[in-house]
């Protein structure tokens, strides 16, 4: 009973949420790294607030994490995190990190622990960003960036700088238990790996940049489940960011020999490139992507004048652009409909729950979220009308809160299934849970 009591008063929060987080428009938020800056694109009414908030003087903010109404700000220069609130756009806590430490990256374990990366002090810290306090710090390789939390693992790119004019260490990624936040594996990949993303099959895809000189960069694809490289992209550039869209198409930020900066667009399932270095769109650092699978490119242009923010349609037509200010690094995209599904600041049930798939019907993918009680094995899994299963989400150990996964419409060979109704099934060893969802033409 008393189960079930708590199940009903946390979804009955959980729809509060959903109104609340309503309020907001989807909003593109974009870290002006040399204005020292947030600007926001309201993406329903196209208008820009170049300046809505600022981490200080000096404070070279390098990422974003949005998460549960909450913005995170990574500020390298000033050593600590600007927590601000989505709807109000008011900063409403800091997170002071070590001196010294040169805070790079974050990536939410949970949703009360984060892991920081240090650059200058070759560390990763476990954070609580509820109480703001450093639970614990491990070392990892030489100079970490970028951090991905994937099967249940915590990936660290070890650049391996260690200063200009002297040639880059090998690169390689720590893996991390989240439970012990202990280093458990390392993976010798490319020169100079900055950051990471996930494929469809649940491949986690490294960009390696190379050492802006003979060594070219590299995308490193790594078996998650084994932790080893099964193949490697080697295009005649440096590569500084891998984003990868529903389809499985990669979005790699770049630089040409001639160091002329855009981005070019690899197909991983065909094998092709459908935009090269001949045909680059614009863009410097990073690229994310909405619900639609519109892609938010950077333009920094000169780095010395505003910079532009820049949406591409799934087929490379430019849609929209937004002026920021100057040094645009990172841009996050906020859908009030997603961060509904994805985690509120509330207690975690007794007992594990499947929320509906959103949206629903879909077309061409959809958000799957799931609440875990404590840290277990569990497997997500998509089924068709005749019981077949086609497609495994996730299978592996994941820790206690919410966890958010997303569907393409393909199976596990990366081909787009028919439209239709399908299943979803979320399981551990003591409980399974099976919802519908539908795919529309």
């Amino acid at each position: 009973m008393k189960s079930f009591i708590t199940s009903i008063l946390f979804l009955i929060i959980l729809f509060s949420g959903v109104v609340y987080s309503q309020q907001t428009p989807k909003s593109a938020f974009v870290v002006n790294s040399v204005a020292n800056t947030l600007s926001v694109v309201n993406l329903e009414n196209h208008t820009v607030i170049e300046d809505t908030l600022s981490p200080g003087q000096g404070s070279n903010p390098n990422h974003l994490v949005l998460r549960n109404g909450r913005g995170y700000v990574v500020n390298s220069g000033i050593n600590d995190i600007m927590v601000f609130d989505i709807p109000t756009l008011k900063e409403v806590s800091r997170i002071a990190l070590p001196n010294g430490s040169n805070p790079w990256a974050m990536e939410f374990i949970n949703d009360s622990l984060a892991a920081v990366s240090y650059f200058l002090t070759d560390s990763v810290a476990l954070v609580n960003v509820k109480s703001g306090k450093i639970i614990k710090t491990v070392r990892v390789g030489i100079s970490p960036e970028g951090l991905k939390f994937h099967n249940g693992k915590l990936y660290v790119a070890n650049t391996g700088f260690v200063a200009f004019g002297v040639p880059y260490e090998v690169g390689k990624v720590s893996v991390i238990d989240p439970v012990t936040f202990t280093v458990v594996d390392s993976i010798r990949v490319g020169i100079n790996p900055q950051n990471f993303d996930v494929d469809s099959k649940g491949n986690l895809l490294v960009a390696c940049t190379g050492d802006y000189s003979s060594i070219k960069g590299e995308i490193d694809i790594i078996d998650a489940t084994a932790d080893t490289i099964i193949s490697k992209l080697q295009p005649n550039v440096f590569v500084k960011s891998v984003s990868v869209n529903s389809a499985d198409k990669g979005y790699l930020a770049v630089l040409t020999p001639s160091f002329q900066a855009g981005v070019i667009v690899y197909d991983f399932n065909q094998n092709n490139f459908e935009k090269d270095e001949s045909q680059m769109l614009p863009g410097g650092e990073i690229v994310n992507f909405d619900s639609e699978d519109n892609a938010y490119l950077l333009d920094p242009g000169d780095w010395a004048s505003t910079g532009i923010l820049r949406v591409f349609s799934p087929e490379h037509q430019e849609l929209h652009s937004y002026p920021v200010n100057i040094g645009p690094i990172y841009v996050s995209i906020y859908e009030p409909e997603a961060s509904a599904i994805s985690g509120l600041n509330q207690p975690v049930p007794e007992d594990f729950i499947l929320l509906q798939n959103y949206p629903n019907p879909f077309n061409p993918s959809t958000n799957i979220a799931f609440y875990l009680p404590m840290s277990q094995q569990v497997s997500l899994e998509i089924f068709n009308v005749l019981g077949q299963k086609i497609r495994t989400l996730f299978s592996g150990f994941l820790p206690a809160g919410s966890h958010n996964y997303r569907w393409n419409g393909r199976n596990d060979q990366g081909k787009k299934v028919p439209a239709g109704v399908y299943f979803y099934r979320l399981q551990s060893s003591e409980k399974e849970m099976t919802k519908k969802m539908q795919l529309m033409n």
